[in-house]
């Protein structure tokens, strides 16, 4: 169902997403490129604010939410779109990888290489103006989407 709560926290995630796909670029290394990773997880930054930041507003329509709960929904989506951004751009590498043969026959060997590969890129992740990008983003997000809710009652 289409409300302006989903809306506009797709389009918060997806922007926030964007934005951390373009700083997580510009620190990685050379031999590892990732040059659709901006509208990659913005695509994913989309779909995650949607399904769940945007449930948050249809709830905070019928009941009484208060702002520290705006903040933690908030905060939990931006947790969401790291997660889910590091297990998609670890599943396309190790298929990458699977497709150059690195893997021989051995499907367990690729299938468990994505939570190594994930924690690989957590590593690029886990930079100070990364998390402030992704915790500011998911206070101010959560707290835009309770006040659209509010609003639109």
């Amino acid at each position: 169902m289409l409300t302006m709560g989903r809306l506009v926290a797709a389009i918060l995630w997806a922007v926030l997403g964007y934005v951390a796909g373009r700083l997580v670029l510009d620190g990685l290394p050379p031999e590892l490129p990732a040059e659709d990773m901006p509208t990659v997880t913005a695509a994913i930054g989309f779909v995650i604010g949607w399904k769940f930041a945007g449930p948050f507003s249809i709830r905070a329509a019928g009941l009484r939410v208060n702002r520290a709960g705006a903040i933690s929904f908030g905060l939990q989506t931006s947790f969401l779109l790291w997660i889910s951004s590091l297990a998609f751009h670890a599943g396309a590498k190790m298929i990458d990888k699977a497709l150059d043969k690195r893997y021989g026959s051995d499907v367990l060997l690729a299938l468990t290489d994505i939570f190594a590969l994930m924690w690989k890129f957590a590593g690029y992740t886990l930079r100070l103006d990364v998390i402030a990008l992704l915790v500011l983003g998911g206070v101010i997000g959560g707290l835009i989407v309770e006040m659209i809710s509010r609003r639109l009652q």
